[in-house]
């Protein structure tokens, strides 16, 4: 791809910004900043619920439930925007078995952004992907950095999703000239997270704690996993919607952790015991991603903590039960 950085200019990128998967967990969170920044955001999310309804009430935000797949539908909402914060996906775990769905959202409805794009005059499109893009992570020894991204064997099929995607994404702004970033994220965790999420698993063995039953942590102990706090990823996304880079993929993750390190000091946070972890030593990966250029590029290390990151969650448990 075709990288360029630039200093971020004086009044740049203050224009109105559309943002799909509004409602959803990041979503939610990058059109709450926006707002308190003072944008102007068009929010569209494929459900009307309680969480769309709540970011209607934010100042300059206004609320749109849309089916993304729906052509003339996503044309009228990039024709009322400078910007577009692609974050709407069928996520990894509901495209494993192929279907329709998921290659029309995750790869159909972009391009149909895309397209609408071309045709208007849009200044830039950031495009939420994944670092999955960089296949299985089987390797202990690998380190995945930005430029390492190619179809290989080893891809799901949501990461063939976002590989293409990105693909569409800098072939469109060649054509067409506007700013781009693609911000591959890792696995995003924290509060409100939702079912079937890293954060899932984390509460779900806090309840086994709390049924007196031993937790079950579906990895190795050397396991590594790129996490990142949600409000970390967040605060990347709107940081790239001031273009201090453009036309390139920049890695979303804090430093790669051990599964040991992660959920032990879970459990020790909880007051419970981390020998009490059952592990299963067949199943490992080594999600070992450098993120450079999320500082170097975007000004925006990780603020959060494992620590603190796992101490919210806890809160957030008990609040909840």
């Amino acid at each position: 791809m075709n990288e360029v950085s630039r200093p971020l200019e004086s009044g740049s990128a203050r224009g109105p910004v559309l943002v799909t998967g509004a409602a959803g967990f990041l979503g939610s969170r990058v059109v709450a900043r926006l707002s308190a920044a003072g944008r102007h955001v068009v929010a569209t999310d494929v459900v009307d619920d309680e969480r769309g309804r709540a970011l209607a009430e934010l100042p300059g935000v206004r609320f749109q439930a849309a089916e993304l797949r729906d052509v003339e539908t996503v044309t009228g909402l990039v024709a009322q925007s400078d910007y577009v914060v692609h974050l709407a996906a069928v996520r990894s775990k509901a495209s494993q078995g192929g279907g329709q769905l998921p290659f029309d959202v995750n790869v159909g409805a972009t391009y149909s952004l895309l397209s609408a794009a071309a045709a208007t005059d849009l200044k830039g499109f950031v495009y939420g992907s994944s670092h999955l893009v960089y296949g299985d992570f089987a390797d202990p020894s690998r380190w995945c950095e930005e430029s390492d991204a190619t179809p290989v064997p080893d891809l799901s099929l949501y990461s063939a999703a976002k590989l293409a995607s990105e693909a569409f994404v800098g072939a469109f702004s060649y054509k067409s000239g506007f700013d781009y970033l693609c911000l591959r994220f890792g696995g995003i965790y924290g509060p409100q997270a939702a079912p079937g999420s890293n954060t899932a698993i984390m509460t779900e063995m806090l309840a086994s704690v709390d049924r007196g039953v031993a937790p079950v942590v579906n990895w190795s102990r050397d396991t590594k996993h790129c996490l990142i706090y949600v409000d970390d990823a967040a605060r990347a996304v709107v940081a790239a919607v001031g273009f201090p880079a453009s036309r390139m993929p920049i890695n979303v993750v804090d430093q790669p952790r051990t599964a040991e390190e992660i959920y032990s000091e879970l459990l020790r946070l909880y007051g419970a015991d981390p020998s009490t972890i059952q592990w299963n030593d067949q199943r490992s990966r080594y999600q070992q991603v450098r993120s450079n250029r999320l500082v170097e590029q975007l000004n925006c290390p990780p603020e959060t903590t494992l620590r603190a990151g796992l101490a919210r969650i806890i809160e957030w448990y008990r609040a909840a039960g």
